[in-house]
């Protein structure tokens, strides 16, 4: 089950309106232009306002690819991160 769909479908409708509007380019001009933020500081607004919006999702490992490499779980070390990890490099 997705985030998403844990919500009812009103809340659902609500929530995705409000992301478009919070997302559009009229939005991201007001922000760059008529309040003179950065492109960075802009994106750190939306991430963080997206953020705050999307309802916790639990991320879950593939146990069957974890198994499948003998991979264990929990181990961090470079080069053995599990498939759903980010990667040291991705930053």
């Amino acid at each position: 089950m997705t985030a998403l769909a844990a919500l009812s479908e009103a809340e659902r409708t609500q929530l995705l309106v409000a992301l478009e509007i919070l997302t559009d380019f009229e939005s991201w001009g007001r922000m760059r232009e008529g309040l003179g933020l950065s492109i960075e500081a802009a994106r750190d607004i939306w991430i963080n306002a997206i953020g705050r919006m999307l309802p916790p999702v639990t991320l879950k490992p593939d146990r069957s690819s974890l198994a499948a490499s003998g991979r264990r779980r929990g181990s961090r070390e470079a080069g053995n991160l599990p498939s759903w990890s980010a990667s040291p490099d991705a930053a």
